[in-house]
């Protein structure tokens, strides 16, 4: 072991305290129909978030940390069907992105992104 060898240890903590510090866009997901939403889960490229039940009109929001440029996926159960809306809209690992993925009462899943400083 060298003299900078606990150096670069100490570096590479902080390195990766910082990497693990950094916010990410914010995902937002709205229920908008009257059933209770079970075993909802987002996931994209890099992330997947179980976050359980959505009761009608009840939302969300998480932040997630996308590996490059993704899409939105969102899986759940309600009205005794499974629902997977596939890849929807946009969003990539940078805090200015905001993400809005919507159950309609029909349930169709509707995601909507923007950029700005949220």
């Amino acid at each position: 072991m060298t003299r900078s060898d606990p150096w670069r240890c100490q570096c590479l903590a902080l390195l990766l305290l910082l990497a693990s510090c950094s916010s990410g866009p914010k995902l937002v997901v709205v229920n908008r129909s009257a059933a209770t939403l079970d075993d909802v889960v987002v996931s994209g490229v890099g992330f997947e978030r179980p976050i359980g039940a959505l009761k009608g009109s009840e939302q969300r929001t998480l932040e997630v940390h996308p590996r490059g440029e993704s899409g939105v996926r969102l899986r759940f159960k309600a009205a005794g069907r499974t629902i997977d809306s596939g890849e929807l809209g946009y969003i990539e690992n940078n805090p200015s992105y905001r993400v809005v993925a919507s159950v309609e009462p029909s349930l169709e899943v509707k995601v909507e992104s923007s950029l700005g400083n949220y």
